[in-house]
């Protein structure tokens, strides 16, 4: 974008806007990508002003972590109450809507737990951890924990 006076070299102020029409609101501060740092568990609130990218009616988080070298990488997600009924979903880069390569939800016998274990490559991942239940509200606890080597790998 280039914004220019029709004369030569004609000097002043003046005032630039850009809208787009049919654009939505801006996303509210709790759906927004916060970074995870592994080996410290992240506590978080499920509340309607974030859903699921995947399942509607879904109340959901987003936390990303960088790998700097390849490295097993444990992902649990824990609420306090069965009724949440966690449900984890692992992606690749730095987006809400990344290419899924891992999902777990929280079948667990107490149905507050649910826990993905991978080996991952070098690189950025985006985890989702969502409600089983619609437009359920609650606190939940999220770990990343990277087995062996810099316990935090995304510094």
């Amino acid at each position: 974008m280039e914004a220019r006076t029709y004369r030569t070299n004609h000097e002043g102020p003046f005032t630039l806007t850009v809208s787009v029409a049919g654009s939505a609101e801006p996303t509210p501060g709790g759906c927004d990508i916060a970074t995870i740092t592994p080996g410290q568990p992240e506590t978080g609130t499920w509340a309607d002003d974030c859903q699921s990218e995947l399942t509607a009616d879904r109340n959901a988080r987003y936390y990303q972590f960088t790998l700097t070298e390849a490295a097993g990488v444990t992902i649990t997600l824990e609420s306090g109450d069965g009724a949440d009924e966690p449900v984890l979903h692992l992606r690749e880069g730095a987006s809400k809507t990344g290419k899924e390569i891992a999902m777990h939800d929280g079948f667990s016998p107490d149905y507050t737990r649910a826990e993905i274990v991978r080996n991952l490559a070098a690189g950025t991942y985006t985890v989702e951890a969502r409600t089983y239940r619609t437009n359920h509200e609650g606190p939940f606890t999220l770990t990343v924990t990277v087995a062996g080597g810099d316990p935090n790998p995304a510094i």
